[in-house]
């Protein structure tokens, strides 16, 4: 499912090319998040678990700007992957905001306000 933003500009080009980190465990909203995001000039590495995410990160915690995790993960505690994401970031980019939103309905309601001129939101999820 896919929540289009409207704007003044047909696919403008993002204010910044993002690295983003995607982790879920199904393949094809991988697929669907590297494409939507590199159309628009996004870099996207994805993994099938929050804990290869964990691994990309603890190797280079600067490497990407934005870390999208599974909100529903199947084989894995999502409480404990989301306090080590946030910690690891903090200790990274201490200058960086980072935004957590829980549940699915707070983050489109978030990600909706913070929206800006020629900017898309892409929901993927439930509801």
């Amino acid at each position: 499912m896919s929540t289009p933003v409207t704007s003044q500009t047909a696919n403008p080009a993002p204010k910044k090319s993002l690295r983003v980190l995607y982790a879920d465990d199904m393949k094809e909203l991988r697929q669907l998040l590297e494409v939507v995001l590199g159309r628009d000039g996004h870099k996207v590495e994805s993994v099938p678990d929050g804990n290869l995410a964990l691994d990309l990160l603890k190797d280079n915690p600067a490497a990407y700007d934005v870390v999208i995790t599974d909100h529903h993960p199947r084989h894995e505690d999502p409480d404990s992957i989301r306090a080590t994401l946030i910690e690891g970031a903090r200790r990274a980019r201490p200058d960086a905001e980072i935004r957590e939103f829980s549940p699915p309905e707070r983050a489109i309601i978030e990600a909706v306000a913070l929206v800006g001129d020629g900017d898309a939101i892409l929901w993927a999820g439930p509801g």
